[in-house]
């Protein structure tokens, strides 16, 4: 994923401002946020969890979702609660972790207990997939509503409307300065490459930032 201009990136954030460090990203995601600010917020939340799956330590934060990203003034994310992370130093998926459900982002996939001290790397995957979610819902306007769960997974809406070079991205979004068809068709396939359901097929969060 590529810097968008930082020029544009310039103008404040509309949210709503729930802490005075930052603003949390479940409350703006639907809202004014322009396309180069969410690629922005994308790509910035890529690097914090391409940082999280360092190889020789890998981490599984096992906890993604719009409501534990604030963003500050500047669109720069950050993650709020690591209290399901495992791997690195702090050792194993604990069975207590593992129950905690993150509904909407969690990864059908079932999660192997010993999170990436024994299941490897490839369990870093896991979050490959909740990271889809937040960027299907990035650029598409859609969030998991906590009073309707179910009914508003994005995932299962994106599987469903999905189709090859097709661009699911809001149309609200595609007048916007920066905003070219072929980089909706772009980030929409990747985001569905995140989404799918084979771990092994999913892009590893170095490959997305590199993109």
């Amino acid at each position: 994923m590529q810097d968008p201009d930082p020029q544009a990136n310039r103008r404040k954030l509309p949210g709503i401002d729930i802490w005075e460090h930052g603003y949390d990203l479940q409350d703006v995601v639907m809202g004014s946020l322009t396309w180069l600010q969410r690629i922005k917020v994308a790509l910035g939340f890529a690097r914090v969890v391409e940082f999280l799956h360092d190889p020789k330590k890998p981490y599984l934060e096992r906890n993604i979702n719009t409501a534990h990203i604030i963003l500050d003034q500047d669109c720069n994310p950050k993650i709020l609660d690591f209290s399901t992370m495992s791997g690195g130093i702090l050792g194993k998926l604990t069975r207590l972790k593992n129950l905690l459900l993150n509904l909407g982002y969690d990864d059908p996939e079932d999660y192997p207990l010993g999170g990436p001290e024994e299941g490897g790397f490839e369990v870093t995957y896991h979050d490959v997939f909740s990271f889809g979610v937040v960027l299907m819902g990035l650029i598409a306007k859609r969030i998991v509503d906590e009073k309707d769960t179910w009914k508003t997974f994005v995932y299962l809406w994106g599987w469903k409307q999905y189709r090859p070079n097709r661009s699911l991205v809001h149309e609200s979004l595609v007048e916007d300065p920066g905003y070219y068809a072929s980089d909706g068709i772009m980030i929409t396939e990747l985001a569905m490459r995140c989404i799918q359901m084979e771990l092994d097929k999913r892009p590893s969060m170095k490959d997305i930032v590199g993109m």
